[in-house]
């Protein structure tokens, strides 16, 4: 399963621009991390969505945790 059939299957709306940033950087993040990366950057999306109370928002709200963790990543090499 490719990342984004494992984020459409866990409800993720992937807009063009977070592909982008994904690649970008996952670019800097060793390959042998980018899996588990990746994968909690879904965990954290789905977190973050379903902690906003507004339905409207939530893509947003787990766009941002999801963003966030994926800088923190970028910045310190660290896989989780």
């Amino acid at each position: 399963m490719t990342f984004t059939e494992y984020c459409a299957q866990n409800n993720i709306k992937l807009l063009p621009d977070d592909l982008k940033f994904i690649r970008k950087c996952l670019g800097r993040i060793p390959k042998g991390s980018q899996a588990a990366i990746t994968r909690r950057y879904v965990e954290i999306w789905c977190v973050g969505m379903f902690k906003c109370d507004n339905v409207i928002k939530s893509d947003n709200s787990g766009r941002r945790a999801a963003n966030i963790y994926l800088r923190e990543m970028m910045d310190h090499g660290q896989d989780g």
